[in-house]
């Protein structure tokens, strides 16, 4: 049975790789200079966290909503 699971696992990573590179992808092609702007700064903040030790979800959570919102689809966020 974990041999299932972590079939599934991977899987299910698998997609989630597709859909982030998606986004990504039409972020690039869709943001505002604002939003741009907005992502930088949201990645340095993640990445203080990061390397501070410091928790990081909520800054992660910024970071990729803020690409989510770039990408101009709704669905995504």
């Amino acid at each position: 049975m974990v041999n299932v699971e972590g079939e599934a696992l991977l899987r299910l990573f698998e997609i989630r790789r597709t859909l982030e590179y998606d986004v990504v992808r039409k972020a690039t092609l869709k943001a505002s200079l604002s939003q741009l702007n907005t992502i930088s700064r949201l990645c340095d903040v993640l990445l203080t966290e990061v390397y501070a030790g410091r928790p990081w979800r909520q800054a992660d959570h910024a970071f990729y909503g803020a690409i989510y919102d770039a990408s101009g689809n709704p669905m995504y966020g």
